[in-house]
């Protein structure tokens, strides 16, 4: 049982110490402690606080995670989730938990075991269903990662073929997948790049998987996709291209290779003791009469971090002293004009009550459930919300 404990500008000395008074009285087995003051930037340090140590992890996010996972793990003595070829706890082994083995169940082979009749015996017992995709040896046992299931065929449409001589060789074929679910094609050639997917045609309809794909190919000058979703691609700041249309699919080039966007920022005031965030409707255009985060235009000899914190203040009352924990730029495109937007993230441990300025109406605190029932609202803000749900901090 893990705890969490997050303070400020505080010891290493006090953070351990109150992280342990919590391990007492909850009965934990490990708390994860943060100094807000150190949280963002490229380096993401933690405090692993147990009732004899205080492990000091720091580094880029995805490592913190991944060493707080294996230490968790290793002293929780419990089966090892293996989702690779990668090494498991010796007397440890687990097959992948997804439709082909029940999570959580183990599934261990001994050393002297045929695979095959390993497999047999498991598939007898009900706990394995599909194909290994790889073995990895853990001490004196073997550990089975089961393969998920393959995703379905995709059939592109009409003039996917005839793209080939378009994008130019060599052209490599890459799948889609969000998870596990395989969504599309993107085809990649020396004049572009060329998306077989069905994309959405209002912007509002849009998952997060489609908006991140976007804003990952935002820098191309060609890119093909299929006829139907420009309104999608208009709100995204994407132009028609000169490049030849092919059967289905229409070339487009994306919104950072131009050079007539407006710079404008904002920032997402997030509170994660109550996992509420600050959030008003705009009473200006662009995205008139939409909810969205406080933000807007860039003066002269400002950094985009500056003028996010500027329209906080301008807009709310609020100050934020902090770093940025989080950053991503988007674009969007609105009446033929287009706005790319520095979008940040500053995590607050208290609420202070915004002040309204004219240029947010409704302007107030919102838990992230209810937040995310507000309409309409702009994508922007719509996929940090989603991202925040989730646990994930927005990068770029």
């Amino acid at each position: 049982l893990i705890g969490f404990k997050l303070l400020s500008g505080v010891s290493r000395e006090e953070l351990t110490g109150v992280a342990r008074g919590q391990l007492e009285r909850a009965r934990l087995d490990l708390v994860v402690a943060n100094d807000l003051q150190e949280l963002g930037g490229a380096t993401h340090p933690v405090l692993l606080v147990d009732a004899s140590s205080a492990e000091r992890i720091t580094g880029p996010r995805a490592q913190v995670a991944e060493a707080l996972a294996r230490a968790a793990l290793a002293r929780a003595k419990c089966p090892v989730e293996t989702f690779g070829p990668r090494p498991a706890p010796s007397g440890v082994g687990l097959a992948w938990g997804g439709p082909a083995l029940q999570l959580g169940a183990a599934l261990t082979l001994r050393s002297d075991e045929p695979l095959a009749e390993a497999l047999a015996r498991a598939a007898a017992a009900g706990r394995y269903a599909g194909p290994p995709c790889a073995l990895s040896r853990g001490g004196q046992e073997w550990v089975l990662c089961a393969a998920p299931p393959p995703p379905p065929a995709w059939d592109p449409a009409p003039g996917w073929d005839a793209l080939s001589e378009v994008l130019g060789a060599p052209r490599q074929e890459l799948p889609l997948l969000e998870g596990h679910h395989r969504r599309g094609l993107l085809a990649r050639g020396p004049r572009g790049q060329a998306l077989a997917a069905p994309l959405p045609g209002s912007p509002r309809e849009a998952p997060v998987w489609v908006e991140a794909l976007l804003e990952a190919l935002s820098g191309e000058a060609a890119l093909w996709v299929l006829a139907g979703c420009e309104a999608l691609l208009e709100a995204r700041g994407y132009l028609p291209s000169e490049e030849p249309t092919c059967g289905a699919y229409a070339a487009y080039r994306g919104p950072a290779t131009r050079d007539d966007a407006k710079q404008g920022a904002s920032l997402c005031l997030f509170a994660p003791l109550g996992r509420r965030v600050l959030l008003g409707r705009r009473t200006k255009a662009p995205a008139l009469g939409e909810w969205a985060f406080p933000g807007g235009g860039r003066e002269p000899g400002e950094t985009p971090w500056e003028t996010a914190r500027r329209e906080l203040e301008e807009e709310t009352g609020l100050v934020h002293p902090g770093a940025p924990a989080g950053q991503r730029v988007v674009f969007h495109g609105e009446g033929g004009a287009l706005y790319r937007v520095d979008g940040f993230l500053g995590l607050t441990l208290s609420e202070g009550t915004p002040a309204g300025s004219g240029e947010l109406s409704d302007l107030g605190w919102f838990e992230l459930s209810a937040a995310l029932a507000l309409s309409p609202m702009t994508p922007g803000t719509r996929r940090v919300l989603r991202e925040l749900e989730a646990g994930i901090l927005p990068t770029p």
